[in-house]
């Protein structure tokens, strides 16, 4: 037959969008694919019955020499996250949901709220005999809202995302005050000043440095970028591509962890990578079609539907410094708190990207809000220029997208020292 390994992959899912206290789209639904891989790297989905009959039959007639997988330790058992509370209540989302928006409405601010939760379950096996038959079952809840104020012409947004892998006990730990100060933040950073522009020194946050460590960083270090010759990491392999002390990794069985799994799709069990040791990268990110291509191992990164490299959970490893030991020989600059997101391009290792929002630092003292505020770079240049790790340490949910796909992912980190070009208004 020609197949090397059958993955099927079931998820449950529904969403409530609500704008401004008001429900505007309600969805649920159930997918199921399957999905094969031969013994020549060729990939096909079925998603129904005579769907995957014609996906076997194309792997049948599939042409080109045998593939050459890279080793891996294969999973040898299931994995399975069980919700502590389970939320079946329509009615009860519906409820909770209104109730964030009631406070952010209370609060002056026009709101957008997302809630979803759902359940996916992934089963493997192969014909190599590597690997038995394995199921795993993750369940995710999250919920996300955006507080808007306005004045004017001018708008400003505060984004929160409480999201986890579990049931309803995943937001309900959702408080009151901290829906109040994300509509208070949005408000106040309407009468915020921009930034000074220029290469300024720099302490940003936990949530923005697991950015850094993720779009900068992770994805020049997915092996498929390196061999397609889109990598500003391509032959580096054991040099120097940050300063002593600087760790980063991509842990997938972290506690906590939005991007955790027990196995990848190629069957592969997750495990700890320590991608930069010390300063000195360590490895690449693996699935065993690169491993196989570079003589390399599978480090447990296959997470596309068609055998993708993925990050899971990417960030910095804390230091033994305490965040007012950063800032305090700071005596003008900025600390960037949170991310808006960006771009980054991982074969030039050049990116921007946009904090939450910023303070301005002078003499070693955190001052009033700055709006706006974009830090530029290269990736390299910047990490080789941190001169103090925190001993802080959050991660923080979030979503991936390659191509077309989406996957789980966590960010995160302690406080980072650095260097870099701060976007704003110009100096002067």
């Amino acid at each position: 037959m020609g197949v090397v390994d059958c993955r099927t992959v079931e998820t449950i899912e529904s969403q409530l969008h609500f704008k401004n206290g008001v429900l505007e789209k309600c969805v649920a639904g159930e997918n199921r694919e399957t999905i094969f891989r031969d013994f020549k790297g060729a990939w096909a989905v079925g998603t129904s019955k005579p769907s995957v009959v014609r996906a076997v039959s194309f792997l049948k007639t599939s042409s080109g020499a045998s593939e050459i997988l890279g080793p891996g330790r294969m999973a040898d058992r299931d994995f399975t996250i069980r919700p502590l509370k389970i939320q079946e209540s329509l009615e009860e989302k519906l409820s909770f949901v209104k109730w964030v928006a009631d406070i952010l409405e209370a609060e002056g601010v026009k709101s957008e709220i997302i809630f979803a939760d759902g359940v996916t379950t992934e089963s493997f096996t192969n014909t190599t005999g590597e690997s038995p038959v394995l199921t795993q079952t993750i369940p995710q809840t999250k919920l996300i809202f955006n507080a808007i104020a306005t004045e004017g012409d001018r708008m400003e947004t505060a984004l929160e995302v409480v999201a986890g892998l579990g049931g309803w006990e995943v937001v309900e730990t959702l408080t009151e005050e901290t829906i109040r100060e994300t509509a208070r933040l949005a408000k106040n950073l309407l009468n915020a000043p921009a930034p000074k522009g220029g290469l300024q020194p720099v302490v940003i946050d936990p949530h923005f440095a697991g950015v850094l460590a993720h779009e900068a960083f992770g994805h020049a270090a997915e092996a498929d970028h390196v061999v397609a010759g889109a990598s500003v990491l391509t032959g580096k392999i054991g040099q120097q591509v940050a300063s002593p002390g600087v760790s980063i990794l991509d842990d997938p069985t972290i506690k906590g962890g939005f991007g955790n799994y027990g196995f990848d799709r190629d069957g592969v069990v997750a495990r700890k990578n320590t991608v930069v040791n010390e300063g000195v990268l360590k490895t690449l990110l693996h699935n065993r079609h690169s491993a196989g291509q570079m003589k390399s191992e599978s480090t447990g990164n296959c997470r596309g539907r068609v055998g993708q490299i993925r990050m899971s959970n990417t960030f910095f490893a804390p230091g033994d410094l305490k965040l007012e030991e950063l800032l305090e020989d700071l005596k003008n600059g900025y600390l960037l708190i949170g991310s808006r997101g960006g771009t980054t391009s991982p074969a030039t290792g050049f990116f921007n990207f946009t904090a939450k929002y910023g303070m301005e630092v002078v003499n070693g003292e955190a001052r009033g809000l700055v709006r706006g505020v974009a830090l530029l770079g290269s990736t390299l240049e910047t990490l080789l220029k941190v001169s103090a790790i925190s001993r802080d340490f959050q991660l923080f949910p979030g979503t991936c997208g390659k191509g077309s796909e989406w996957a789980r992912v966590s960010v995160g980190g302690p406080y980072l020292k650095t260097e870099a070009v701060v976007g704003g208004s110009p100096s002067g």
